[in-house]
């Protein structure tokens, strides 16, 4: 879930995903769908965002906001980012740069 940050599956898959257990037959096929949908990402932002979320897990409140702040900056002037938007405006399949 906190890799479908921007709620590809919607709240209903991540949610069916979370309560089905190992009994389910299609916790597979789930699961494949939610690696589909992060392999598609892009693997710089998915790092960055991965790295930021459990930096500041240990940090005070008012730090943690401060520290994600200037990640999300960093994230939004990236390369991948820039790419990301293109590629949606664009109606194509985007081609990351990993930065």
């Amino acid at each position: 879930v906190l890799l479908d940050a921007m709620g590809t599956l919607g709240p209903e898959v991540r949610l069916w995903i979370a309560r089905a257990g190992p009994e389910t037959e299609e916790l597979p096929a789930r699961v494949a769908e939610l690696a589909a949908v992060i392999a598609s990402k892009s693997p710089y932002s998915i790092a960055m965002g991965k790295r930021s979320f459990y930096r500041q897990l240990t940090m005070p409140l008012d730090e943690a906001y401060e520290y994600v702040d200037e990640v999300i900056v960093r994230a939004i002037q990236s390369e991948d980012a820039k790419e990301g938007i293109s590629a949606f405006l664009e109606k194509r399949e985007p081609m990351w740069k990993e930065r």
